[in-house]
């Protein structure tokens, strides 16, 4: 999976789960996609960093206006 696919997969994962339980959590993310918590940490952060993502550390996290436009493209009915 490159870069972009993973970004999408991350961006559209949190609107899932913020629309099923009304937040996402690094927990929560890491569960869906079987990957540790630390990698949800640094790609989230990266993501954050670019404005994708928004939320405290340690607190709930959600999707902006400009990672929803970013992932746009990618069908959320495939997900996992």
């Amino acid at each position: 999976m490159n870069r972009i696919e993973k970004i999408k997969l991350f961006i559209n994962v949190i609107s899932k789960l913020s629309e099923k339980n009304g937040f996402t959590r690094i927990r929560d993310i890491a569960i869906t996609l079987r990957i540790s918590s630390s990698s949800v940490c640094t790609t989230v952060s990266r993501m954050k960093s670019k404005g994708l993502l928004s939320g405290d550390k340690y607190g709930p996290i959600s999707v902006t206006l400009k990672g929803l436009n970013y992932a746009d493209d990618t069908d959320l009915n495939k997900l996992p």
